[in-house]
């Protein structure tokens, strides 16, 4: 992850340098980029160019794009089913509730956001379920649900009822419930440690890149809060253009390009020999 690579020890960077760069990488026909970060990650340790293909997070979201279209009316009586209230400004969080998730900070984040009908659901199981409700009650905040493990058929309905997902992660190769959201016609706020907000996330158009601590989660969410409808509705739009540009590329076309290409230089060096 090359947004975590810098804050290792000088020492852990050196070994790493030794063991990829010089030894597992170069023996190494080619890598499978997940965008952009991962991208960067290679090239620190001194892979070439010409050994870099785009490829993984592209494909398989028509599916879920024809299902937000089925659920998008069904917006209003969704909310009545969870209880939540027709016109709350619904932010949700979907995947495990784990540490490098950063949920604490999400919700004091969220506490401090000054809106009336506000409601946070959190969508997933992990080890700091029990803390997390423990702080929630702590605080006070009444509006935040926990709605548990939801298997795949369950999940898009919490994508359709929401106005915004954050993933605020101290960690995160990549992040594919950005991609599920977008198909979703959802605003996005990440944090700078979320691989996809690299290639998926326009500040300010789409959505917003965060820090992981301090008053810029807040900032972003209260940015969010205070648009119209309309404005997060167009934010959406921006989302599913960027999401149906990034799901069209022809990446399985590159792919076999460079196999062909490597094909060749063996076939060559055996002539050769």
């Amino acid at each position: 992850n090359v947004q975590i690579e810098p804050l290792r020890s000088k020492r852990k960077r050196q070994i790493k340098r030794l063991v990829l760069g010089k030894l597992f990488f170069k023996l190494s026909s080619g890598f499978l980029c997940a965008g952009t970060a991962n991208d960067r990650f290679y090239r620190m340790y001194g892979v070439p160019d010409n050994k870099l293909f785009p490829f993984a997070y592209s494909w398989g979201y028509d599916s879920l794009s024809k299902i937000y279209e089925e659920l998008k009316p069904q917006r209003n009586q969704l909310r009545s089913e969870l209880g939540i209230p027709e016109n709350s400004l619904v932010i949700l969080y979907c995947g495990r509730l784990s540490s490098e998730k950063n949920l604490f900070h999400l919700v004091d984040s969220y506490h401090r956001l000054d809106h009336d009908g506000k409601s946070l659901i959190f969508v997933g199981d992990g080890d700091l379920r029990q803390s997390l409700h423990n702080h929630v009650e702590h605080l006070g905040a009444e509006s935040v649900r926990f709605f548990g493990f939801q298997n795949r058929s369950q999940i898009p309905k919490f994508y359709a009822i929401s106005d915004v997902l954050v993933l605020a992660s101290v960690r995160e190769t990549w992040g594919i419930v950005v991609n599920e959201a977008m198909c979703f016609g959802l605003p996005v706020i990440v944090s700078s440690q979320v691989g996809a907000g690299f290639d998926l996330v326009s500040n300010g158009e789409n959505g917003y890149s965060v820090e992981t601590d301090g008053e810029s989660l807040f900032l972003s969410m209260k940015q969010i809060s205070e648009l119209s409808q309309e404005e997060r509705s167009q934010m959406g739009i921006r989302s599913v253009d960027r999401i149906n540009e990034w799901a069209g590329r022809d990446l399985a076309g590159l792919l076999v390009k460079y196999v062909e290409s490597v094909k060749g230089k063996q076939y060559a060096r055996k002539a050769d020999n």
